[in-house]
């Protein structure tokens, strides 16, 4: 490319002529050269090390196992992991959210005295379709049975219901906790 620095490099400031010129672009054509292929070559040996580092986990980690639907406890586990934010981790409700403006959760779990321990299938889902536990008193406000009611199916409710039952049972009394905070209820 002789020329394409001339107006710029040759005359009275500067004195290089032409063989400079294509010398100068030879080397800043080399310099981006290098660089783009060395920056490729870098990339292409980070990918090689962490995937000869991970082996399989590298793997694992991109692989997304799907959940079969159906009443089966992977699905079930799948669909509850929903309730872990007012319920808890363990499902044994308690504390984990109370605020001014929200109440203690239930305990979910099979325990008999403050669970659902003595809940049947049925009761669990006519309660999370009715807004009403089996002995006839209304879900809290804060638990949205309606929006759960409406978009899932039996077949939801059903594998809930399963992995809930096959969980711990953890001792734990709500009432305890709505002692402890004023909430106004309107």
């Amino acid at each position: 490319m002789p020329g394409l620095l001339s107006p710029f490099l040759q005359g009275k400031i500067f004195n290089i002529s032409i063989a400079d010129e294509e010398r100068y672009f030879k080397l800043t054509f080399m310099n981006q050269y290098i660089k783009f292929y060395g920056f490729s070559l870098a990339a292409i040996s980070a990918l090689v090390i962490l995937v000869v580092t991970f082996g399989n986990k590298f793997e694992q980690m991109m692989t997304v196992s799907p959940v079969v639907p159906g009443v089966n406890l992977a699905y079930g586990k799948f669909m509850a992991e929903s309730c872990i934010r007012c319920h808890g981790e363990d499902y044994g409700g308690g504390n984990s959210n109370i605020t001014q403006s929200r109440l203690p959760a239930q305990n979910l779990t099979p325990d008999i005295k403050t669970g659902l321990g003595n809940w049947s299938e049925a009761d669990f889902l006519r309660t999370i379709r009715t807004g009403r536990r089996p002995d006839g008193t209304k879900l809290k406000p804060q638990m949205n049975w309606k929006r759960i009611s409406d978009s899932m199916t039996d077949m939801d409710l059903k594998a809930i219901w399963l992995y809930l039952r096959s969980l711990p049972p953890k001792s734990y009394d709500p009432k305890k906790y709505e002692k402890e905070i004023q909430i106004p209820i309107n």
